[in-house]
């Protein structure tokens, strides 16, 4: 199949400064083999930020989106990865949001 991309939205809590912005990434790995006790090798294949250059973000919805046309393998894992983009001033700050993956397949 493939990986179309993927949309939603994020809310920003409890965040110093309070001007942080959301960054959201897909990663990618093969599925290892039963047994296998191996690090996987990741790599990102979708990834956007909340690209508004100043303001105040604390509790708002934020839209996150992307589209990409990457093609995935039989057994491959996609997990997403969220965080800010920039150093935070403490670690009482949280994300909360939900997203949709979009996967495009062939119907034969």
């Amino acid at each position: 199949c493939k990986l179309e991309g993927f949309y939603g939205n994020t809310r920003l809590n409890g965040t110093d400064p309070n001007t942080l912005r959301p960054v959201m990434a897909l990663f990618r790995a093969t599925e290892p083999s039963d047994g296998n006790t191996s690090d996987l090798t990741a790599t990102c294949v979708a990834f956007d930020k909340y690209d508004t250059a100043s303001g105040n973000r604390k509790n708002r919805f934020l839209k996150l989106a992307t589209t990409v046309d990457v093609d995935l393998a039989q057994g491959d894992i996609l997990f997403p990865a969220c965080g800010f983009d920039a150093t935070a001033n403490d670690d009482a700050g949280d994300i909360w949001g939900a997203f949709t993956i979009v996967l495009k397949t062939l119907i034969p």
